[in-house]
């Protein structure tokens, strides 16, 4: 008998199977869940390399440059000072999400892929550059909170694969596009992103949904 047909009728079996053999289909369901959402995590940070050439070449250095210091703290998240290519990082990787899932459809939610952020808006107060830094922050809190609360239990996470398996995907996509890899990641990521702080950011999101799933499968 298969994993999943012992899965599919523990319902019916209960009053046959001994403790033992279900705590053991348990585990293996659970083995299984924990394997499809490890493909669907990496699917969500690789992602980010699936951007068309044609928006990657529209979007690249013309979402917003502002003339704030690069290095200086723009605001914080509990006690992590949030610097601009950080931020930039969350509001680029916000836009770049938004296009994966709506792509050809933007223009019916008022959004000119070929015109700046900062020059159209969202609502009659809010230009849509103003609505990805909201989105961004939002992620950050997010993450910042999962990893302190992850520092805090004592949870590790080795992302090194994860990492290595997204960083081969730029160096693809870029070569595939005719762009450095450099050049590549600054048209992700902003024009202050290098290859070590996308790696250091993506570390970051990838334990913090490792934390997530852990927390969420010992509350069940």
């Amino acid at each position: 008998m298969s994993d999943n047909k012992n899965v599919k009728n523990q319902g019916t079996v209960n009053d046959t199977t001994k403790p033992a053999d279900k705590y053991l289909q348990k585990l293996e369901y659970k083995k299984q869940q924990e394997a499809k959402e490890k493909k669907s995590r990496n699917r969500l940070v690789i992602i980010a390399v699936i951007v068309v050439a044609a928006l990657a070449a529209v979007f690249i250095y013309r979402a917003y440059e502002k003339h704030q210091n690069k290095s200086a703290a723009q605001f914080t998240v509990g006690t992590h000072q949030i610097t601009k290519p950080e931020l930039d990082y969350y509001t680029y990787s916000s836009y770049n999400n938004f296009m994966n899932t709506y792509g050809a459809y933007a223009s019916y939610f008022g959004l000119d892929t070929s015109t700046s952020l900062d020059s159209q808006y969202y609502t009659d107060d809010l230009t849509w550059l103003d609505y990805f830094q909201e989105e961004a922050v939002s992620s950050m809190q997010q993450v910042y909170g999962l990893l302190d609360a992850a520092d805090e239990a004592g949870f590790t996470y080795d992302s090194s694969e994860e990492i290595a398996e997204l960083m081969d995907g730029i160096k693809e996509a870029a070569s595939n596009y005719g762009y450095s890899e450099s050049t590549y990641i600054k048209a992700l990521y902003g024009s202050y992103a290098t290859k070590d702080l996308v790696k250091k950011w993506a570390a970051n999101d990838l334990k913090a949904q490792a934390y997530y799933e852990k927390y969420a499968a010992d509350m069940v």
